[in-house]
Formats: C-alpha cells, sequence, structure tokens
C-alpha cells in the first residue's frame, strides 16, 4: 500500500504547479506510506506527483516516483503480479531494469506499447505516468478495482490522489456534497462509481485509464470481461485438486514481498486453506485474528486457535468490545473519505493494526476463493487504507 498525488494544468503554456502544494497533498496519505516519500515537478511547472512509500519489494531501490530513460516519470500504488514474467520478456527484448521493484516493468511497457501497456499488465495497481515527450499524463486502475484512484478537473488541471482528502488540498477543491448520490449511497452502502459523495471529484472506474494532454481529458476502459465458460461435471477428487491448483497460483502471484507476510484467520474453511498452503512459503509464519468481548455467538477466535495450533503459527488474537468500535468511528470516517456501510471495516483495521504492530507489513486473505494480500500500516496508528472499497 502506497499513495499517489498530483497536477497537471493541461490548458496552459506556463504552469504554476508549486512544489508546496503536491507536498500538502502527499503527506495526507502518510498512514499509507510510511517508509519514505518522493516529488517530482516538471521543468515547465505544468506537472507535480508525489509518492508516499510503503516498502514491500526491493526496499532499497525501489523509491518513487520513477523516471524511466525517456524521462517519463511513474508513481504507483499496488503490485504487479504478473512481473517476473514481464521483467524476463522486456530483457530479452533488451530492456535493462534498475531496480528489482515491480513497477519499473510498467515504465518498459509504455515505451514499447504506450497507453496499451496496461493491457499486458496482471495485478492490483493505481498509477500515474507523466510523458513529457507528448505532454500527456496518464491515469490507470485495475481490472478489479482493489486500487483506490480519485480524480477531479478544476479550471484546466487534473487533480488525481489515492485519497480523496489529498485531492481536497488543492486550493482549486471545495469539499462540496454530491447529493444526487446520497439515494444512491443509502440503497447500495457504497457509493457506485464514477461518482463520489463529493461533488466533482469522481473515483476511475476498474480497468479504465484517463488520458490528459492539451486537448483534454479521455477516459475509457481497457479490460475486457472474460468469456462464459462452459460448466461440466467433473470428480470430487478433481474439484479439489483444481481449487488447490487455483489457490496455489494464486499465493505464487502474490508472494513476492521482501518483508514478513502474515496470513488473517478466522479459522473458516477459506483462512485455514491459506494457512495450510502459505506455511511451506513462510517460516516462522505469523496468524493473526480478532474477537469480540460480547458473548454473541460470532467470536471464531477458538477455530482459529485451533488451526494455528495444528499448523503450528506464530498467533496472535485481538479482542475489541463496544468501547473500541466507537471510539474508532472518528478514525474510520476520516480514513474512509466517503463513507462504506461495511461493519468489516471496524474488525480489519484493529486485526491488521495488530499485524502491523508485529512487523508484519503484508497479510494474506481469502475472498471468492480467490487469494489476495493486503498491505498494512507500519505503525499502530495507521489506518490500513481504502484498498477494498468497491
Amino acid at each position: 500500500m502506497c499513495g499517489i498525488a498530483g497536477v497537471y494544468e493541461y490548458s496552459t503554456a506556463v504552469g504554476n504547479v508549486r512544489p508546496d502544494i503536491i507536498e500538502a497533498m502527499r503527506d495526507t496519505l502518510i498512514h499509507r506510506g510510511p517508509d519514505g516519500e518522493g516529488l517530482f515537478l516538471s521543468d515547465n511547472a505544468r506537472v507535480g506527483l508525489g509518492h508516499r512509500r510503503l516498502s514491500i519489494m526491493d526496499l532499497e531501490g525501489g523509491s518513487q516516483p520513477m523516471i524511466g530513460r525517456d524521462g517519463c516519470a511513474l508513481v504507483c500504488n499496488g503490485e504487479v503480479y504478473n512481473y517476473p514474467a514481464l521483467r524476463r520478456e522486456l530483457v530479452d527484448e533488451g530492456a535493462r531494469f534498475r531496480t528489482k521493484c515491480d513497477s519499473e516493468v510498467i515504465l518498459h511497457l509504455y515505451e514499447r506499447y504506450g497507453e496499451a501497456c496496461v493491457e499486458h499488465l496482471e495485478g492490483m495497481f493505481a498509477f500515474a505516468l507523466w510523458d513529457p515527450n507528448l505532454e500527456r499524463l496518464l491515469l490507470a486502475r485495475d481490472p478489479i478495482g482493489e486500487k483506490p484512484l480519485y480524480w477531479a478537473a478544476r479550471g484546466g488541471r487534473l487533480i488525481f490522489a489515492s485519497e480523496i482528502k489529498a485531492i481536497l488540498e488543492h486550493p482549486a477543491i471545495t469539499a462540496e456534497v454530491n447529493e444526487a448520490q446520497i439515494g444512491p449511497y443509502l440503497m447500495n452502502l457504497v457509493t457506485p462509481g464514477p461518482e463520489t459523495l463529493f461533488k466533482g471529484i469522481d473515483k476511475l472506474r476498474p480497468g479504465s485509464i484517463v488520458v490528459c494532454d492539451a486537448s483534454g481529458i479521455r477516459h475509457h476502459s481497457f479490460h475486457k470481461l472474460p468469456r462464459r465458460r462452459d460448466l461440466r461435471e467433473v470428480s470430487l477428487k478433481e474439484a479439489s485438486s483444481t481449487a488447490v491448483e487455483i489457490l496455489e497460483q494464486s499465493l505464487n502471484d502474490r508472494l513476492m514481498a521482501d518483508v514478513p507476510v502474515g496470513v488473517l484467520l478466522s479459522g473458516g474453511v477459506d483462512s485455514s486453506a491459506l494457512v495450510a498452503l502459505v506455511r511451506d512459503r513462510e517460516q516462522p509464519m505469523a496468524t493473526f485474528s480478532v474477537g469480540y468481548a460480547a458473548e454473541d455467538g460470532g467470536d471464531e477466535r477458538r477455530e482459529a486457535r485451533r488451526v494455528a495450533a495444528h499448523y503450528g503459527t506464530d498467533h496472535h488474537e485481538i479482542e475489541i468490545g463496544e468501547s473500541d468500535a466507537i471510539g474508532f468511528l472518528k478514525r474510520l470516517v476520516h480514513h474512509q473519505d466517503e463513507p462504506i456501510a461495511d461493519p468489516v471495516c471496524i474488525p480489519l483495521f484493529f486485526v491488521c493494526q495488530l499485524a502491523a504492530e508485529s512487523g508484519v507489513k503484508v497479510v494474506v486473505v481469502n475472498g471468492n476463493g480467490n487469494a489476495s494480500t493486503i498491505p498494512v500500516a507500519a505503525s499502530s496508528s495507521d489506518l490500513p487504507g481504502p484498498d477494498n472499497k468497491a
């Protein structure tokens, strides 16, 4: 989890992007990236990019913004799962990498394919890439929308960030309620894209890109849904083998971190399966569970302890009560920017905080039969961030 922010004044030949504004936007995202900071300002002061880093891969050489050999500048939040294969292909074609960071592959892909570089990426990502040769800014978000990216257009400026609060730091932006979205929010418990509850601030749709240059702002989808697959009857043995194969592949793609990785363990089938699979890759392996002080039948810690004992994990757990949840609400509102009416946000914060305090920066979770990783903040005062927003 990192944080990105920036401004492009695309309608003027003489820019007025100030570094203090980019720094103010960037540093509202320190909870997303407490390990490092970066700033890029174009020579004509029309473009500014900011980056807050949570170091997960190439701890020494992966700082951003990254600058390509043709002068392109990149800020990225996320992880490119097919990075190893892409790197091998690009090296075979003559590319020379300066880091071991997966984000660098985006710069090399852009050199070869331009906007179509996004079609080669598999992973969870949101990035901004400035091309000084074409005077063009490209914003992109992964096909599922795991990583957030918001943007607004004001007075010939494109302003973007990982979170709305960073956009609100720009002096051209005033916080106004988008009344048209109150009804859809109450119906769906989250604001459907592309609009948000902030008037004039949109979220980039999953699998979409925004292209901005002197002619204006254009956006379109780059991801196509796969064709419907034919279903067939299979034996229990074949189905089980296929499920394990899919989970193992998901883990192989995602466990590329250069930092300790843990598992969020509820004791259910999904998380227990992940513990069994991750155990062979992470030694020692830490697991984390959350429970409730009230006896309401919803506490799964007993099952989690049994699984942790069976696999010999370094198990940690935390208990939260009503006062903990109420006391956290103010911080929850701050970090989410616009509300998400999903109660899982509260226990997720506390269990990720527990992982961060234990020295773990990445945790593995299971959703919809597919393994996913959540980077967690590095101090007890940080929130994992809104990466799991719809």
